[in-house]
């Protein structure tokens, strides 16, 4: 059975956005009328749905693009006012408005955080895209049950790199370090495309790889394990295959070109990326010397039956360690 608490806060929320006038015209003053008939109904709720209606309002994606900062952060102390009133510290006891009003506190750091990143931004270029980023932010602080929704949002979003980073460091979750919330998305996205290997969940994997990728520059990064185990995985599309590939070769490229391990998943990768279905099977060996690429590419040449599959073959040699002579003999037979 809901409690009548919950069903107040949730009729409250409602209420909230039934504006007299267009949202575009809302003044601030019209916005703290709202809050003060919302709150006579605070008297029925329980400290937990005062926190919901606050998340409702101040950190939805509704309340965030009707309501200025400077106008959310006047309801949250408002809400904090009524909050303090209602404390009765008990002995052994935790007092559920003491534990609202920390809440609150904390969501008012919030909101000053947010008050400053938008001053800082008022005059630069990017300011839309930092916009964007703090819109994340803020989204974040109202229902933290989305947050995982709300990091995967900011992954395929086109903020740069610095902004992601610092969106990340902003939020409300979490113990865990930049490198370690990379690592935990990249498990969620191999997952999720596990599960639906669609174009969302395709794009999603692919973009974590870029945000993983574009953090390599940092002394802390960690390149998390599964990077590698993707290069060799069939059932991924040769774009990701590449991709987590290029990763690898970023970090150590003089002793990865050498790595017949890297080699032969990339040719696996580049070949898949030509023909739907490998024309043949081939082994790690087959790209272990130079004799035995040379054989394998003859091999690979007289599959190939349309032009795209020539452009594959001459991506293959340009991946392929550079030899003196293997290249212009190769070549050689196609003309």
């Amino acid at each position: 059975m809901v409690e009548p608490g919950k069903l107040y806060s949730a009729w409250a929320q409602k209420e909230f956005f039934k504006v007299s006038v267009p949202f575009a015209q809302a003044s601030q003053q019209d916005w703290l009328e709202q809050y003060e008939l919302c709150k006579t109904c605070f008297s029925k709720m329980a400290a937990s749905d005062v926190l919901d209606f606050v998340k409702g309002t101040c950190f939805s994606e509704h309340g965030i693009s009707v309501m200025s900062t400077e106008c959310r952060e006047i309801i949250v102390s408002r809400s904090k006012e009524n909050c303090l009133i209602k404390i009765y510290p008990m002995e052994d006891e935790v007092d559920e408005w003491d534990e609202a009003v920390k809440a609150l506190d904390i969501f008012l750091e919030h909101l000053i955080i947010v008050r400053n990143l938008e001053a800082e931004i008022c005059a630069q270029i990017l300011k839309k895209k930092k916009l964007t980023n703090i819109r994340f932010f803020d989204l974040s602080r109202g229902d933290t049950s989305q947050l995982d929704k709300i990091l995967q949002m900011a992954v395929i979003s086109n903020i740069s790199a610095e902004s992601f980073r610092q969106f990340v460091t902003l939020l409300p979750h979490t113990s865990q370090t930049f490198e370690q919330l990379l690592t935990t998305l990249l498990k969620t996205a191999i997952g999720k495309f596990k599960c639906s290997n669609g174009t969302e969940e395709t794009k999603l994997l692919y973009r974590v790889l870029q945000r993983i990728q574009e953090n390599l520059k940092h002394e802390s990064s960690i390149l998390p394990q599964e990077v590698e185990t993707l290069c060799g995985d069939p059932n991924l599309t040769a774009e990701i295959r590449l991709k987590a590939l290029e990763i690898l070769q970023s970090l150590k490229p003089h002793a990865v070109r050498s790595d017949t391990t890297l080699l032969y998943r990339q040719t696996q990768a580049i070949i898949a990326s030509g023909w739907k279905q490998a024309p043949f099977s081939f082994e790690e060996s087959d790209l272990a010397t130079e004799e035995s690429r040379e054989q394998l590419f003859s091999k690979l040449l007289r599959h190939a039956s349309a032009w795209q599959h020539l452009l594959i073959l001459k991506d293959i040699l340009n991946s392929w360690p550079p030899c003196s002579d293997l290249e212009s003999r190769l070549t050689s037979n196609i003309h």
